[in-house]
């Protein structure tokens, strides 16, 4: 693997970013920053230019990783799957962290940045027993997988995946039912997502979709995350939360179907 360009500090970076989150920079750099309890350094690769949303390490991910951090013994030996890797913070921390971590996304991005910053850890190092792998995950066609890598996970992350495509929103019926999978086990995953507040439909529509298969959302705002002490130091995106999701088979909601239609109305 060639040799990462100089970087520039992950925090630092994150604090002189657009309310939205959008890096300042036409090339948005390769960050770094210190990470699990022993305080390796790690680096991250994002995309050629800031245009695409995969592209990008969003300060979403940053606070995901900073509750991992903060919850280290908890992650320690543990299976952890992170799904929409991108530049996979995330999962980088938990392993970090002493986590087995295996990093998903779909093929286009899973061939670059996932992967790229999955070899550039691995040069890095982990505390036992972590690890650290990558894998391809459609959403859209998730059985196959599920079946050959399995349903029981001690942790699934989501860094910032709860946004429309084109205004189409059909990903997030797909994710929704897979968390269906994962969650609906004897021995459920932790489910953790951390998301930015930019498109309010597209988190109707996911909650929604969450409903329908029987899962609840609880939130966590960064006053409250901060009330409860873990170091935020992201800076002005302020709409940024924490969501566990969970099982509710007491839980009303539409259909499937019905809430489809509703998304493709919108």
């Amino acid at each position: 693997m060639a040799a990462l360009p100089e970087a520039v500090d992950l925090d630092a970076d994150i604090l002189n970013r657009t309310p939205s989150g959008w890096p300042l920079a036409t090339k948005p750099p390769v960050l770094t920053c210190s990470l699990g309890p022993e305080r390796r350094l790690y680096r991250f690769r994002q995309g050629a230019h800031g245009t695409e949303t995969g592209n990008v390490l969003w300060p979403a991910s940053r606070l995901l990783s900073r509750y991992v951090e903060q919850h280290c013994s908890d992650f320690s030996g543990r299976s952890v799957l992170e799904l929409g890797a991108g530049c996979a913070l995330a999962g980088v921390t938990a392993a970090a962290c002493g986590a087995r971590v295996v990093l998903t996304d779909r093929e286009a991005v899973g061939k670059t940045l996932t992967l790229y910053n999955c070899e550039a850890a691995l040069l890095t190092g982990f505390p036992a027993p972590g690890s650290l792998s990558v894998s391809i995950l459609d959403w859209c066609d998730h059985d196959t997988w599920l079946r050959e890598h399995g349903v029981c996970w001690d942790w699934v992350l989501v860094a910032d995946c709860v946004y429309h495509q084109q205004h189409d929103y059909t990903h997030l019926l797909a994710l929704a039912q897979l968390l269906s999978a994962l969650i609906h086990q004897p021995q459920p995953p932790r489910v953790l997502f951390s998301s930015q507040e930019r498109d309010p439909v597209a988190r109707h529509a996911f909650f929604g979709a969450l409903a329908s298969h029987h899962l609840s959302v609880s939130t966590r705002s960064l006053c409250q995350l901060q009330d409860e002490g873990l170091d935020i130091g992201i800076g002005q995106h302020t709409s940024t939360e924490l969501w566990w999701v969970t099982a509710d088979r007491t839980l009303v909601a539409a259909p499937a179907e019905e809430i489809r239609v509703i998304i493709m109305s919108s």
